[in-house]
Protein backbone atom coordinates (compact mmCIF):
# COMPACT_ATOMS: atom_id res chain seq x y z
CA UNK A 1 0.00 0.00 0.00
CA UNK A 2 2.96 2.36 0.54
CA UNK A 3 3.49 2.71 -3.21
CA UNK A 4 -0.06 3.88 -3.90
CA UNK A 5 -0.46 7.53 -4.83
CA UNK A 6 -2.60 9.49 -2.33
CA UNK A 7 -5.93 10.57 -3.78
CA UNK A 8 -5.26 14.25 -3.10
CA UNK A 9 -2.03 14.14 -5.09
CA UNK A 10 -3.89 12.52 -7.96
CA UNK A 11 -6.57 15.21 -7.97
CA UNK A 12 -4.07 18.07 -7.88
CA UNK A 13 -2.08 16.50 -10.70
CA UNK A 14 -5.12 16.43 -12.94
CA UNK A 15 -5.40 20.18 -13.06
CA UNK A 16 -2.11 20.73 -14.87
CA UNK A 17 -2.74 18.17 -17.60
CA UNK A 18 -6.51 18.11 -18.11
CA UNK A 19 -6.38 19.66 -21.56
CA UNK A 20 -3.41 19.44 -23.87
CA UNK A 21 -4.80 21.57 -26.71
CA UNK A 22 -7.18 23.95 -24.95
CA UNK A 23 -7.27 25.57 -21.54
CA UNK A 24 -10.52 25.11 -19.63
CA UNK A 25 -12.75 28.03 -18.73
CA UNK A 26 -12.50 26.62 -15.24
CA UNK A 27 -11.67 23.43 -13.41
CA UNK A 28 -12.77 22.27 -10.00
CA UNK A 29 -12.47 19.34 -7.60
CA UNK A 30 -13.93 17.85 -4.48
CA UNK A 31 -11.78 19.91 -2.14
CA UNK A 32 -11.29 23.13 -4.07
CA UNK A 33 -13.49 25.67 -5.78
CA UNK A 34 -13.25 26.75 -9.41
CA UNK A 35 -9.97 27.97 -10.77
CA UNK A 36 -9.67 30.50 -12.11
CA UNK A 37 -12.19 31.93 -9.67
CA UNK A 38 -15.71 32.16 -11.09
CA UNK A 39 -18.73 34.31 -10.35
CA UNK A 40 -20.72 32.14 -7.96
CA UNK A 41 -24.36 32.81 -7.12
CA UNK A 42 -27.09 31.31 -4.99
CA UNK A 43 -29.08 28.90 -7.21
CA UNK A 44 -32.65 29.92 -7.94
CA UNK A 45 -35.64 27.79 -7.05
CA UNK A 46 -35.76 25.99 -10.40
CA UNK A 47 -32.08 25.02 -10.27
CA UNK A 48 -32.55 23.72 -6.74
CA UNK A 49 -35.65 21.77 -7.73
CA UNK A 50 -33.84 20.01 -10.58
CA UNK A 51 -30.89 19.11 -8.37
CA UNK A 52 -33.08 17.73 -5.57
CA UNK A 53 -35.16 15.80 -8.10
CA UNK A 54 -32.01 14.34 -9.65
CA UNK A 55 -30.80 13.14 -6.24
CA UNK A 56 -34.15 11.55 -5.40
CA UNK A 57 -36.50 11.53 -2.42
CA UNK A 58 -34.26 9.21 -0.40
CA UNK A 59 -31.61 11.96 -0.15
CA UNK A 60 -33.97 14.67 1.12
CA UNK A 61 -33.72 13.59 4.80
CA UNK A 62 -29.94 13.84 4.48
CA UNK A 63 -30.25 17.42 3.17
CA UNK A 64 -32.69 18.23 5.98
CA UNK A 65 -30.15 16.96 8.50
CA UNK A 66 -27.45 19.15 6.94
CA UNK A 67 -29.72 22.20 7.26
CA UNK A 68 -30.33 21.48 10.91
CA UNK A 69 -26.63 20.89 11.64
CA UNK A 70 -25.74 24.23 10.04
CA UNK A 71 -28.62 26.07 11.76
CA UNK A 72 -30.22 26.91 8.42
CA UNK A 73 -33.98 27.32 7.90
CA UNK A 74 -35.93 24.14 7.01
CA UNK A 75 -36.27 23.75 3.25
CA UNK A 76 -33.42 26.18 2.50
CA UNK A 77 -31.67 23.72 0.18
CA UNK A 78 -30.21 26.55 -1.92
CA UNK A 79 -27.82 27.35 0.94
CA UNK A 80 -26.29 23.89 0.58
CA UNK A 81 -25.30 24.61 -3.04
CA UNK A 82 -23.90 27.29 -5.28
CA UNK A 83 -24.16 27.91 -9.01
CA UNK A 84 -21.79 29.23 -11.69
CA UNK A 85 -23.43 30.76 -14.80
CA UNK A 86 -21.69 29.97 -18.09
CA UNK A 87 -22.82 32.04 -21.10
CA UNK A 88 -23.71 29.56 -23.83
CA UNK A 89 -24.75 31.65 -26.81
CA UNK A 90 -27.73 33.91 -27.46
CA UNK A 91 -30.46 33.64 -24.82
CA UNK A 92 -28.84 30.58 -23.27
CA UNK A 93 -26.96 29.84 -20.03
CA UNK A 94 -25.32 26.63 -18.87
CA UNK A 95 -25.44 26.44 -15.07
CA UNK A 96 -22.83 24.48 -13.12
CA UNK A 97 -24.23 23.58 -9.70
CA UNK A 98 -22.41 21.83 -6.88
CA UNK A 99 -22.52 21.44 -3.11
CA UNK A 100 -21.44 24.36 -0.98
CA UNK A 101 -17.91 24.39 0.42
CA UNK A 102 -19.11 26.60 3.29
CA UNK A 103 -21.98 24.36 4.38
CA UNK A 104 -20.50 20.94 3.64
CA UNK A 105 -23.19 18.28 3.22
CA UNK A 106 -22.58 14.56 2.79
CA UNK A 107 -25.47 14.52 0.31
CA UNK A 108 -23.11 16.17 -2.20
CA UNK A 109 -19.79 14.64 -1.15
CA UNK A 110 -18.16 11.25 -0.80
CA UNK A 111 -14.87 10.17 0.71
CA UNK A 112 -12.90 12.05 -1.96
CA UNK A 113 -15.49 12.88 -4.59
CA UNK A 114 -18.20 15.45 -5.16
CA UNK A 115 -21.49 15.64 -7.06
CA UNK A 116 -22.17 18.28 -9.69
CA UNK A 117 -24.95 19.15 -12.12
CA UNK A 118 -25.22 20.97 -15.45
CA UNK A 119 -28.51 22.67 -16.21
CA UNK A 120 -29.38 24.32 -19.52
CA UNK A 121 -31.44 27.53 -19.29
CA UNK A 122 -33.25 28.93 -22.31
CA UNK A 123 -34.16 32.58 -21.75
CA UNK A 124 -37.62 33.92 -22.45
CA UNK A 125 -40.69 35.35 -20.79
CA UNK A 126 -40.80 32.07 -18.89
CA UNK A 127 -37.24 30.63 -18.82
CA UNK A 128 -36.95 26.91 -19.45
CA UNK A 129 -34.54 24.78 -17.46
CA UNK A 130 -33.36 21.26 -18.21
CA UNK A 131 -30.83 19.03 -16.49
CA UNK A 132 -28.37 17.90 -19.16
CA UNK A 133 -25.65 16.22 -17.09
CA UNK A 134 -25.04 15.10 -13.52
CA UNK A 135 -22.13 13.13 -12.22
CA UNK A 136 -19.82 12.57 -9.29
CA UNK A 137 -16.04 12.36 -9.29
CA UNK A 138 -12.78 13.97 -8.26
CA UNK A 139 -12.26 16.56 -11.00
CA UNK A 140 -14.34 18.46 -13.54
CA UNK A 141 -13.51 20.99 -16.24
CA UNK A 142 -15.57 23.16 -18.57
CA UNK A 143 -14.07 24.28 -21.89
CA UNK A 144 -14.76 27.32 -24.07
CA UNK A 145 -15.46 25.19 -27.13
CA UNK A 146 -19.14 24.37 -27.72
CA UNK A 147 -21.18 21.83 -29.62
CA UNK A 148 -24.86 22.44 -30.31
CA UNK A 149 -24.86 25.47 -28.05
CA UNK A 150 -23.34 23.99 -24.88
CA UNK A 151 -19.77 23.87 -23.64
CA UNK A 152 -17.54 20.83 -23.87
CA UNK A 153 -16.74 19.21 -20.52
CA UNK A 154 -14.29 16.75 -18.99
CA UNK A 155 -15.22 14.76 -15.87
CA UNK A 156 -12.61 12.55 -14.21
CA UNK A 157 -12.73 10.10 -11.32
CA UNK A 158 -9.96 8.38 -9.40
CA UNK A 159 -9.18 5.31 -7.41
CA UNK A 160 -5.96 4.85 -5.46
CA UNK A 161 -3.93 3.71 -8.45
CA UNK A 162 -5.37 5.55 -11.44
CA UNK A 163 -7.78 8.17 -12.79
CA UNK A 164 -10.08 7.93 -15.76
CA UNK A 165 -12.15 10.49 -17.59
CA UNK A 166 -13.57 11.59 -20.91
CA UNK A 167 -13.89 14.66 -23.08
CA UNK A 168 -17.60 15.08 -23.69
CA UNK A 169 -19.63 17.15 -26.14
CA UNK A 170 -23.31 18.00 -26.33
CA UNK A 171 -25.10 16.43 -29.29
CA UNK A 172 -28.30 18.46 -28.95
CA UNK A 173 -29.94 16.04 -26.55
CA UNK A 174 -27.25 14.82 -24.16
CA UNK A 175 -23.53 14.78 -23.46
CA UNK A 176 -21.49 11.92 -24.87
CA UNK A 177 -17.79 11.04 -24.84
CA UNK A 178 -15.65 11.65 -27.91
CA UNK A 179 -12.43 10.33 -26.38
CA UNK A 180 -11.29 8.97 -23.04
CA UNK A 181 -8.21 9.45 -20.92
CA UNK A 182 -6.46 7.31 -18.31
CA UNK A 183 -3.80 8.45 -15.87
CA UNK A 184 -1.47 6.12 -13.98
CA UNK A 185 1.89 6.50 -12.23
CA UNK A 186 5.05 4.45 -12.60
CA UNK A 187 7.27 3.15 -9.80
CA UNK A 188 8.97 6.59 -9.60
CA UNK A 189 5.60 8.38 -9.30
CA UNK A 190 5.93 9.85 -12.77
CA UNK A 191 2.60 10.53 -14.40
CA UNK A 192 1.61 8.48 -17.45
CA UNK A 193 -1.40 10.00 -19.21
CA UNK A 194 -2.94 8.20 -22.18
CA UNK A 195 -5.68 9.41 -24.49
CA UNK A 196 -7.65 6.54 -26.00
CA UNK A 197 -10.94 5.57 -27.64
CA UNK A 198 -13.79 5.04 -25.21
CA UNK A 199 -15.08 1.55 -24.64
CA UNK A 200 -18.63 1.02 -25.81
CA UNK A 201 -21.15 0.24 -23.09
CA UNK A 202 -23.60 -2.65 -23.46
Amino acid sequence: MRNLIPILAIVLALGSTAAAAQRPLFETGSEFAERPRQHRVRPNAELVRLVITARGRDDVPMFDECLAENHLPPGDYASLMYAVPIPAGPHRTLWFVRGSLQYWCIGFYGAHSFSYFLIDERAGREPRYRLVFDEGGDYFAVYPSRHNGLNDIQPEACIMTECSGARMVYDGGRYHAIWCIRTTWDAHHREIRRRMPCQRQG
